[in-house]
C-alpha cells in the first residue's frame, strides 16, 4: 500500500524511439493483519447450542493476525466462514458487513466481518418431484432424510448420494425449501 515509484527518462540515440521511459516500483513493506473481529447476528448469536459452530467459524478463519494481507486471502477467508455458517442449521446465512481498515503508514490491516445467520432450519418432510416410475415412499426410504433434525448440508448431500447411487434415477437434486417454515422446511427431491 506504500510503493515508491522512480521514473527515468533517457535519450536513446539511434533507437526506435528518441527516448526511453523506465519506471521502477519498490512495493514497500507488506501489510500485515493486526486484528480480526468476527461477529454474528440473529439466532446464532444468542443460541447456546450454536456456540460450537461460532467457535468453529472463528478458529477456522484463514486470515489471522500476523499474516500478510491481500485481497484474495481476505475474500477467501470471508467465503470459507460463510460456507461454514450455511453448512449447519443456517442455510440462509449471509455476510452482513465486512471491512478491511488499512493503515498504510503502519502497514497494518484491521479486519472485521459480521455474519447474519437467519433462522435455524430443521428438516421437514421429503417432497418428491419428477418421479414417474417408483412410489414416493420408496424414494423416502432410500433417501433417509432425518425429518425433524437440524439442517446439515452433509446429511442432505448424503441423502442425495444414496438416491443417485441407487441406479433408479437418471439425475437427483435435493434442496431445502428456505421459503417455508424453518422449523419443518420441506426437502425437495427433484428426480
Amino acid at each position: 500500500f506504500t510503493p515508491t515509484l522512480t521514473l527515468e527518462l533517457r535519450d536513446t540515440p539511434g533507437g526506435k524511439a528518441p527516448r526511453e521511459v523506465r519506471i521502477t516500483v519498490e512495493p514497500g513493506p507488506i501489510t500485515q493483519v493486526s486484528n480480526v473481529q468476527i461477529g454474528f447476528t440473529g439466532p446464532i448469536a444468542e443460541d447456546p447450542a450454536s456456540e460450537s459452530q461460532r467457535d468453529a467459524i472463528r478458529t477456522g478463519w484463514a486470515l489471522r493476525a500476523g499474516q500478510p494481507f491481500n485481497q484474495q486471502a481476505w475474500d477467501n477467508a470471508k467465503a470459507a466462514a460463510l460456507r461454514n455458517l450455511t453448512a449447519r442449521r443456517y442455510p440462509t446465512g449471509s455476510i452482513l458487513t465486512s471491512r478491511a481498515e488499512i493503515d498504510a503508514d503502519r502497514s497494518e490491516a484491521k479486519l472485521s466481518a459480521t455474519y447474519a445467520s437467519g433462522p435455524a432450519f430443521r428438516f421437514g418432510p421429503l417432497v418428491v418431484n419428477g418421479n414417474q416410475r417408483y412410489p414416493a415412499d420408496n424414494v423416502r426410504r432410500l433417501a433417509r432424510v432425518p425429518t425433524g433434525a437440524d439442517y446439515d448440508q452433509q446429511q442432505l448431500l448424503d441423502a442425495q448420494q444414496r438416491l443417485a447411487s441407487s441406479g433408479y434415477f437418471d439425475s437427483v437434486f435435493l434442496t431445502i425449501d428456505t421459503q417455508s417454515d424453518p422449523r419443518a422446511a420441506p426437502v425437495i427431491a427433484q428426480l
